[in-house]
């Protein structure tokens, strides 16, 4: 049985115990004021005279009557003010045969009221005398009361009704909204949401949060879908990228099985291309085991880590490795912060990894270091051809090349950037692309010199990603 088929079954048995209440009223009303008229009969009869004109002198409140000579003889006749009470309706027989039994009620003779009538003895000679008294006192009492608790009744009933229906519409009618919201949303419309009722209500309550809580499930299976489309992505560019390294190592295999590198120049070649293609295919292995690592979020190993050194050092590697390209370092003495040493290394040699293969060798690359807000700001920037918009916007994705070219002689696995970005923001940092002033390409990095449980409030500027 539903909650709104209750409240009216409920409404219906307030109604029939309002009703019985009613009718128990106007019937103990009716009995105690009968019981009054019942007593003025009795108190009446031992004042009765019926001998001689003067029997019962002055106005009476009562009917009398007299049986004589097998007739009703009329001695008095009520004297009311208000309206014509009319006579009992009672013949000789009925009043004989109501001799001396308690009173009883009959209607009235030209009028719609009634009179309640005891019959008795009096006299020496135990005449039998009728007397009636007009009830229409007793019934207008009774009207008033029965009135009274109908209106009683309809103003109850009436303000349950009105209970009821704020009760439908601040409570259930919301419910039964909601439950056609969630058939709509399982039959496969996850754009449905509940619709906002009043505020400050359970109902309310309840309709902002399922619809919270249907917002977080819609972001959640977006964020899913995108997850796995990524997922199939990278699988499918992986086994691509693993192709071709693949691909090369077992042609000069089946070369070399055909007899067709016989001569030692090309067998050395052969062979220095097979371990080219090895190395590339370790590195791309690796790079997807570190991009795994960092998914399962790992613990790193926070150490205090002074920055200003790693970037001298990474300036010193990169000078070894082009001795011939311009390397400037801005940074202070020292900087410490608590990080991954290893995995801070990694992330500065792989951007100054991108930009040796990106840019010409005298292109010149800068190392900025400094402090802004609670945070360390670190600078990768070169001058080189630079990065567009759309670009610069995906490079964090994982295979993504600006090119439409699937592989490259000078370039890398696609992974590289990614591995900066899943570094960076396993640091609680953040990391972005800008434009270089005069042309190329900035990378900034910002790590917080002191995480703490969360890391610091902001990050020092809104439009970092990472």
């Amino acid at each position: 049985m539903t909650l709104r088929l209750r409240i009216a079954v409920g409404m219906g048995l307030v109604a029939v115990v309002l009703a019985v209440m009613g009718v128990r009223a106007m019937r103990t009303t009716e009995s105690a004021l009968m019981g009054q008229v019942d007593a003025t009969l009795t108190r009446s009869i031992p004042r009765l005279r019926l001998d001689g004109p003067a029997a019962s002198p002055g106005p009476s409140p009562l009917w009398v009557a007299a049986v004589n000579e097998g007739k009703l003889r009329v001695v008095a006749e009520p004297d009311l003010t208000e309206g014509d009470p009319g006579t009992p309706d009672i013949d000789v027989a009925t009043a004989l045969a109501a001799l001396d039994q308690p009173p009883f009620t009959v209607d009235a003779i030209g009028s719609p009221g009634r009179y309640r009538v005891q019959v008795r003895s009096v006299g020496p000679r135990d005449r039998p005398v009728v007397l009636g008294a007009p009830l229409e006192g007793v019934d207008a009492t009774v009207r008033k009361v029965r009135n009274h608790e109908i209106l009683r009744m309809l103003v109850f009933l009436g303000t349950l009704g009105l209970v009821a229906y704020w009760v439908d519409r601040l409570g259930l009618r919301p419910i039964r909204q909601m439950t056609t919201t969630a058939q709509a949303i399982a039959e496969g419309d996850r754009t449905q949401r509940v619709p906002s009722t009043r505020a400050g209500t359970e109902a309310a309550e309840l309709g902002d949060a399922l619809n919270h809580m249907l917002t977080r499930l819609a972001a959640d299976d977006a964020a899913r879908t995108a997850s796995e489309a990524r997922l199939r992505q990278f699988v499918a560019d992986a086994s691509h990228e693993l192709r071709t390294p693949l691909t090369t190592i077992a042609g000069y295999a089946e070369l070399h099985r055909m007899g067709g590198l016989e001569d030692p120049g090309q067998l050395d070649d052969a062979m220095r291309r097979t371990e080219q293609e090895t190395a590339r295919m370790t590195q791309l292995v690796d790079e997807m085991l570190d991009l795994a690592r960092l998914d399962q979020g790992r613990p790193l190993t926070a150490t205090p880590t002074d920055l200003a050194q790693v970037l001298r050092d990474s300036a010193i590697d990169a000078a070894a490795v082009e001795p011939g390209r311009p390397i400037d370092v801005d940074c202070p003495e020292t900087m410490t912060v608590p990080a991954d040493e290893a995995r801070i290394r990694q992330v500065i040699a792989n951007l100054v990894g991108n930009v040796r293969v990106h840019t010409s060798p005298d292109t010149a690359l800068h190392l900025r270091l400094r402090s802004e807000d609670g945070w360390a700001i670190l600078e990768v920037i070169d001058h080189g051809p630079g990065m567009d918009h759309e670009t610069a916007a995906r490079a964090f994705e994982r295979f993504y090349r600006a090119d439409s070219a699937r592989t490259r002689a000078t370039g890398g696995s696609g992974l590289g950037l990614s591995i900066v970005a899943a570094v960076v923001s396993a640091h609680r940092g953040h990391v972005r692309i800008v434009p270089t002033p005069g042309g190329g390409t900035t990378v900034q990095i910002a790590l917080p010199l002191d995480p703490g449980p969360g890391g610091p409030a902001s990050s020092p500027d809104s439009r970092q990603d990472g």
